[in-house]
């Protein structure tokens, strides 16, 4: 028995050494919980983070197979891995690490204030991504929770009444009280030149089952199902409520194929403003927060400032920390969340045009690493989102048929009241320099047709560099009772 079992540990470790992926998992080496994001860098500026259990997966390309791995998290001991040291079975222990500030450090008498003023004047150099490419992984989990969903026909002209009303009945049953998720992944890349960056679609994957539908699907079912029993040659008046929407309005026209299985290059530039910070208002508006710093940090074998903030006693709706290289005011981390009681937009027409939103329950945390050229880049951002609707509205629809009484009319009440939550993990795995004359030559792919798969496909990222899938994803519970 103990035969067999150091025979499967030595293929184990062959297979590491000479192919693809080393696995794990990252714990506190001393209650044996995961670490959230730890870096597994290889030389500098190709690696991966742990996810929220703590596990991994890291490719191994050939030109590293006789580099180590470094690990490091926030507030634990930085280590050396050689390969052929790792084993999916045994976690990897981290020790949590107090660290003898430097007597400058300590006695530095710069106020948040100051380092926040370097911090933006030095961005421009520490963190301008200038002749280089970075390959990306991006996830994202979208869920939907219909608290209420209710559509009553008052008139429908070419059908039964009671018929089409069972129709919409049996759609809405799929939604009423249950909450929905869906998850998408997808690989790209981000190219930035002297005066301009372009995305480079590779792949990407969308996980729902028959019950996950999202917000575009629950769009498109319901009206192609209204477009199709109203189909006509002649155009429509539309209204909602005593307001109207368009008049004399073509169907044909209005009828859209299905694109919510298909995504575009624009939407991947929001990577940038998502670890940007330089506009938000706990940085452009000082006066209305209480900023204390804190013990200084070794974060990543940089040390760091640490400024904590949350509002001060005007109208401040952020609270969280800042971390900051002491020596050339690089941002290293930053996280921040609305506080509870805040939303960042919201609109209450419910009493007059039966609308209410609400965007509420924001967070971000970025991690940042050095590459290998010098500058500063944004290896992991995760960002959280909430919004909130309440839509109590009217809708009809009458057909500009010349003879009136042949004129298709439908006019039905609807009531939807829904929380729609995101989360989107970026992580940056590989970045590589790009001269001028090789950015200018670029031939990219502006937008790339989601493969949907309805369960957890281990293998469909074989062979690249990827956020762990969660237990939950592999799971693919997607629907919650």
């Amino acid at each position: 028995m103990l035969k067999f079992k150091f025979y499967i540990l030595f293929i184990f470790n062959l297979t590491l050494i000479n192919a693809q992926t080393i696995k794990g998992r990252i714990v506190d080496a001393n209650n044996n919980l995961p670490i959230v994001y730890a870096h597994l860098l290889i030389a500098g500026d190709y690696g991966v983070v742990s996810n929220e259990e703590g596990f991994f997966s890291l490719f191994i390309k050939k030109e590293h197979q006789d580099l180590d791995v470094q690990v490091s998290a926030l507030g634990y001991e930085t280590i050396l891995m050689n390969l052929k040291d790792f084993n999916e079975n045994i976690p990897i222990l981290l020790k949590p690490t107090e660290y003898i500030l430097d007597e400058v450090i300590v006695g530095n008498s710069m106020q948040p204030h100051d380092i926040i003023k370097n911090y933006i004047e030095n961005s421009p150099k520490n963190h301008r991504i200038l002749n280089h490419k970075l390959v990306c992984f991006k996830r994202s989990k979208k869920s939907v929770f219909f608290d209420d969903i209710v559509f009553d026909v008052n008139k429908v002209s070419f059908f039964n009444k009671i018929d089409f009303q069972k129709q919409l009945n049996n759609f809405t049953q799929k939604y009423a009280n249950k909450k929905t998720s869906n998850y998408e992944e997808t690989l790209y890349e981000l190219y930035y030149g002297d005066k301009s960056s372009q995305v480079n679609l590779v792949k990407g994957l969308k996980l729902k089952n028959e019950q996950g539908l999202d917000m575009n699907d629950f769009e498109d079912i319901f009206f192609d199902n209204i477009l199709k029993n109203l189909k006509s040659p002649y155009t429509y008046n539309i209204k909602t409520g005593w307001i109207p929407i368009k008049r004399k309005a073509s169907l044909s026209k209005i009828e859209q194929p299905n694109v919510s299985d298909t995504l575009k290059s624009t939407n991947f530039y929001d990577f940038q403003l998502n670890t940007i910070i330089s506009y938000l208002e706990f940085i452009q508006k000082p006066q209305l927060y209480d900023y204390v710093l804190e013990e200084t940090k070794i974060i990543q074998g940089f040390p760091c400032y640490h400024i904590s903030f949350k509002p001060g006693k005007s109208k401040g709706k952020y609270n969280g920390d800042l971390y900051i290289h002491t020596e050339d005011f690089a941002m290293i981390r930053f996280k921040y969340a609305l506080e509870e009681d805040k939303n960042e937009f919201g609109i209450n027409l419910k009493w007059v045009l039966g609308i209410k939103i609400k965007s509420y329950g924001i967070s971000n945390e970025v991690f940042y690493t050095r590459s290998e050229a010098g500058f500063y880049y944004p290896m992991m951002s995760k960002k959280s989102s909430a919004d909130y609707a309440y839509i109590d509205r009217s809708l009809s629809f009458k057909e500009n048929h010349p003879e009136r009484s042949k004129r298709k009319i439908l006019k039905f009440n609807f009531q939807i009241e829904m929380t729609q939550e995101l989360q989107e993990e970026i992580l940056v795995v590989e970045t590589t320099s790009l001269t001028p004359e090789s950015f200018k030559q670029l031939k990219t792919r502006n937008f790339v047709i989601l493969d949907v798969k309805k369960k957890y496909d281990a293998s469909y990222w074989k062979d690249y560099n990827i956020l762990e899938a969660t237990q939950e994803m592999k799971r693919l519970n997607l629907i919650e009772e």
